[in-house]
């Protein structure tokens, strides 16, 4: 291939290569691309554009750890054009909205932002479902348990609002608001785009005392309708058809979208999340969304998913996520590499395919292993090394774009992200494409590669052939984030005996060995059908995250301030073994088949440990609970892959015990980050990481170590200090 540009000793990247490849094509319309933020797969144009110069794009902005710092941030963004529509503060606080793209150099020089990332497209996963998860045990218990007080939020394709489903008995509707995102603007109004309509607006629509136009159903997709009848159908029509929580208050978010084949966005999604949590002021949440995307790294590190894990934080804050029907799609490869080796991995191109391909590469940074892209016919790009990144042109007129970025997302890991576009030929050459990994001096060897997604309809979808696809670790982002609850999909028999894994369900772990799903429920449900009165069968994992959305709010309607972490524990406490999942839990089906009968009676008695009083005294950490239990102290020298849940060092304190001590013995010198971890003496365990910053502290030097084992130790902290309380005195920057 011919080089256009290759460029090397690249500073540290804060700017998606999804971006600089948007600027780097003199920002092509939003419609010919699947990789750009602002593209779609459905040959519409999507939620951004404009001429050269002033086109602008929607994005996702993760903050540096700065406290109160947050405001001068926003004030300097605001400077550089950009308007901020939603805030998640925490750890790592994530801001989004639209920003100039000339403006994009700018931004990439502010010390307080971490990484500025594309908007990326996210993609659906698609009357025996109740007593098969032994939901009619509490509907029809004495008092009866069917999610009043709770709130299921559905971020998806919309809800038909006149289904007698989300209807109450007096008329009256059961939801509280949906917002329209691909609604026209009205003036005034209380979200940034598209329209909001209230449960007032709606009801008004029900009774006819409303012009149709003020308020149309908005689902003519049917997937979110569907979800929404799994999670809380109230059964009017179809008695038969009751949903998991029938007296849940609902509040929808219908993600823009051009039709059934174009993606929605992550930046719109974000912002659902944040509007979603905001109007529901406290009360308990459980939180459907059933869409997802292939790139990133598969560990919770995207911004989208630092987001997520924010809000998960809260109480009474519970998402759940699909899983995704990622497993039989070749999405994903990967292997183990030695010194010294090279490695070929195919992927087909089908005739036809006008729109970008995008492929990322994750392996350690301490992996020496460059990059190669050969197109069908042998015509190869330059080999491209950590911190290069170059574009090419191929014999047949397209362009393949190449960036090995260097500790992407502060993980301590590389990512080569490559683009290859039809440039100025017609189409993608179809054919055989190999990716060739080149590997120098390595001590993990480990690499995955994952496609993200494109049109599929249409046949446009790049995959890794039949020999080279690994169905394990195609979790759908953001089912990757560490607080998310993500479920997988079986399918049931006609005797209780006869269970199969939905053979679409994506496969865990997550890149950092995580066990993803952590559980799974029905994926073959009948339920409310869009535009009808009737209900129609869908199949998928987004069917199964809505059985356990609506099981969430059950048992979070009965236990009041519930962190998603807890949920998940009661949840996979609880979870049956049945035929093939004996062997729980695994990376197929996670720790079993959901029950929630079981899940109220594990809540009714949880006891989680209550954490206090942290402090570090020369290489000893202390700690108090509230209860009796054991405990331990995870460290890693990266907060950032602590945080993410990468294998750290521990140390136990096996004593029941409301006063906890450990010394940290036989590691390296260096400042190490800590989190702390107790369990209860029936296995309930809380976790202390200071509110996802992480404790800090610094281990001397011993007599007898030498030196040079601190160069093994590339990641540490700065030579900071840990203050007597175990809180950061300096915080590093990350």
């Amino acid at each position: 291939m011919g080089s256009k540009d290759v460029k090397g000793n690249a500073p540290a990247a804060t700017i998606d290569p999804r971006l600089v490849h948007r600027v780097g094509r003199g920002d092509a319309p939003a419609d010919e691309t699947g990789a750009g933020a602002g593209a779609e797969t459905g040959g519409s144009r999507g939620p951004e554009g404009g001429a050269a110069g002033s086109a602008t794009a929607e994005v996702l902005v993760r903050l540096r750890n700065q406290g109160g710092d947050d405001e001068a941030t926003l004030a300097a963004l605001a400077e550089l054009g950009m308007i901020v529509r939603a805030m998640v503060p925490g750890p790592n606080t994530v801001v989004s909205g639209v920003i100039p793209l000339r403006s994009l150099a700018a931004v990439e020089q502010l010390a307080s932002i971490r990484r500025v990332e594309a908007s990326r497209p996210l993609n659906q996963e698609l009357d025996l479902c109740v007593p098969e998860v032994n939901a009619h045990v509490p509907h029809s218990g004495s008092p009866a348990i069917r999610g009043a007080r709770s709130i299921i939020g559905v971020i998806d394709t919309g809800i038909d609002f006149r289904h007698p489903h989300f209807i109450n008995p007096d008329g009256t509707s059961r939801i509280l608001l949906l917002w329209d995102q691909g609604a026209e603007a009205v003036p005034d109004s209380a979200v940034y785009y598209g329209r909001e309509y209230t449960r007032e607006q709606i009801n008004a629509a029900l009774c006819g005392a409303a012009p149709a136009t003020d308020c149309l159903p908005t689902d003519p997709d049917g997937h979110g309708t569907h979800v929404c009848g799994i999670a809380a159908s109230g059964g009017r029509a179809w008695p038969t058809h009751l949903g998991l929580a029938p007296d849940s208050d609902l509040i929808v978010v219908a993600l823009s979208r051009a039709d059934s084949l174009t993606p929605s966005w992550s930046v719109r999604a974000f912002e659902a999340f944040d509007y979603v949590v905001k109007n529901a002021a406290g009360r308990p949440l459980a939180i459907n969304f059933s869409q997802g995307m292939n790139g990133g790294g598969h560990c919770g590190e995207t911004v989208l998913e630092t987001g997520l894990d924010n809000l998960a934080r809260l109480p009474n804050v519970a998402i759940i996520k699909s899983a995704g029907n990622e497993r039989q799609r070749r999405i994903h490869a990967g292997g183990t590499l030695l010194s010294g080796e090279t490695r070929e991995v195919r992927m087909e191109v089908r005739e036809g395919n006008e729109r970008d391909d995008l492929l990322e590469v994750w392996f350690a940074d301490e992996d020496e292993i460059s990059v190669e892209l050969r197109a069908p016919g042998g015509a190869a790009s330059w080999l491209v090394a950590r911190g290069d990144k170059g574009v090419f042109d191929t014999p047949a007129g397209n362009v393949v774009r190449i960036e090995v970025e260097a500790d992407s997302e502060q993980t301590g890991d590389t990512v080569a992200t490559i683009i290859i576009s039809r440039g100025a030929a017609a189409y993608i050459q179809p054919g055989l494409w190999t990716l060739v990994l080149r590997a120098g001096a390595v001590r993990s060897g480990r690499f995955d590669a994952w496609i993200e997604r494109s049109l599929r309809p249409g046949g446009e979808q790049m995959r890794f052939t039949e020999a080279c696809h690994d169905p394990t670790r195609t979790i759908s982002i953001p089912g990757t984030a560490r607080n998310v609850i993500t479920v997988g999909a079986y399918v049931a028999g006609v005797a209780a005996s006869e269970v199969a894994l939905y053979d679409r369900s994506g496969l865990g772990p997550t890149r950092y060995g995580q066990c993803k799903p952590e559980l799974v429920a029905p994926g073959e449900v009948d339920a409310a059908r869009s535009g009808t009165q009737s209900t129609v069968v869908r199949h998928g994992t987004s069917m199964a995250a809505a059985v356990v959305t609506g099981a969430a709010a059950l048992v979070m309607s009965q236990r009041d301030g519930l962190t998603c972490a807890q949920l998940k524990q009661i949840l996979v406490r609880s979870a049956r073994a049945a035929g093939p999942s004996e062997g729980v839990p695994d990376n197929a089906w996670g720790h079993g088949i959901l029950d929630v009968q079981a899940a109220l009676e594990v809540a009714a008695r949880a006891r989680f440990p209550k954490i206090t009083d942290v402090r570090v005294e020369g290489a000893t950490i202390y700690w108090q609970t509230d209860i009796a239990s054991t405990g331990a102290v995870r460290l890693l020298p990266n907060r950032r892959q602590l945080v993410l849940g990468k294998s750290p060092h521990s140390f136990k304190d096996p004593s029941t015990s409301r006063s906890h001590r450990v010394t940290v013995e036989g590691l390296p010198a260096g400042v190490y980050f800590f989190q702390v971890e107790a369990v209860s003496e029936d296995g309930f365990t809380s976790e202390d990481d200071n509110g996802g910053e992480c404790y800090q502290i610094s281990l001397a030097r011993r007599p007898t170590e030498r030196a040079e084992r601190l160069t093994t130790f590339e990641n540490a902290a700065p030579a900071e200090t840990a203050r007597g309380d175990g809180r950061l005195l300096e915080e590093q920057a990350l």
